[in-house]
């Protein structure tokens, strides 16, 4: 079946914006990482990296299970749960750390 060209610009401008708003999403992360919580630069960039590496390795995983076994709703579930936990346990992790954000003369520091 043939898609219209109409039809893949549509397609595509909903992406872009899409990929648009994560972007921003991204960058406002490692703004907040870096200036609020003092995690230095490659450190938030390094916990940034591992996430996206972790994708990496788990989607094609989650596309071989699907395809293998199928009822592919099953498997992207379990998946799109594991990968939630993982996100919300790192990011749980780094905001109950203690980064020494304090400075010396700050209302809030010793």
């Amino acid at each position: 079946m043939k898609v219209p060209f109409s039809e893949k610009i549509g397609y595509a401008l909903g992406d872009g914006a899409a990929n648009l708003v994560f972007q921003l999403m991204m960058m406002f992360q490692l703004m907040f990482y870096t200036d609020v919580l003092g995690i230095g630069a490659g450190a938030a960039g390094l916990i940034l990296l591992g996430a996206r590496v972790f994708d990496a390795f788990v989607d094609p995983l989650a596309g071989i299970l699907s395809d293998r076994f199928g009822k592919k709703a099953t498997y992207l579930t379990c998946l799109g749960h594991s990968r939630r936990a993982l996100h919300h346990g790192l990011r749980g992790a780094v905001l109950l750390s203690d980064f020494q954000t304090h400075r010396e003369g700050d209302a809030t520091g010793a």
